[in-house]
């Protein structure tokens, strides 16, 4: 039955996280709750944190299911898996303005100014590094832990991830147009191609 509020749990925090990142839904909120314009991106990430930490207390409480027995070489490989993803994940954020990106430029008064495409550093290999961190994070900890409640996570969360590219490439084709439509057919979603 655990397993099964776990499942829920995860579909659930991702309907949810991609609902409130929705234009149509943040317009019609922003709409009705005109304080929240200013603050909705961080009032957004503080709900996400929020839900995330406590969907991982939750997934830290039940029974541990064990898939595949660790040997050294499974707690190596997901360690590594984990520490490139947690470095993908660094030097992405790095590209960023983080007070901008988390919603706390709003505290400061500073007007939500239209972005600027961001085509330099891990970007130029991958359109959506973060992503690309998160997902090598997520699995290596599957790797690493290798039980039913690491699995539904890195297999739910990664799916989100997939969805969420879908409707965000749209919003950003709708803000950038022809210039992310040719970012596009150069840089590869989420993994550099070895060949050309």
């Amino acid at each position: 039955m655990n397993y099964l509020l776990l499942i829920f749990g995860w579909v659930g925090y991702g309907a949810l996280h991609s609902l409130l990142a929705s234009g149509t839904v943040k317009n019609a909120i922003q709409g009705q709750i005109t304080w929240l314009a200013t603050y909705y991106r961080l009032a957004y990430n503080v709900f996400a944190l929020l839900s995330l930490l406590l969907l991982l207390y939750f997934q830290s409480r039940i029974d541990r299911v064990v898939l595949m027995q660790p040997t050294p070489a499974t707690h190596w490989v997901g360690i590594g898996m984990t520490g490139l993803g947690l470095v993908i994940l660094f030097l992405a954020l790095r590209q960023y303005d983080l007070s901008e990106f988390s919603g706390l430029d709003a505290l400061k008064g500073r007007e939500n100014k239209k972005g600027k495409l961001t085509t330099r550093g891990l970007s130029a290999i991958v359109r959506h590094p973060l992503y690309t961190g998160t997902l090598f994070v997520l699995w290596g900890l599957w790797v690493y832990d290798a039980t039913l409640s690491s699995l539904i996570m890195a297999f739910f969360l990664s799916a989100y991830i997939r969805v969420g590219i879908y409707f965000e490439e749209k919003k950003l084709i709708r803000e950038f147009g022809d210039e992310y439509r040719n970012y596009q057919k150069q840089v590869p979603m989420l993994f550099p191609t070895l060949l050309n």
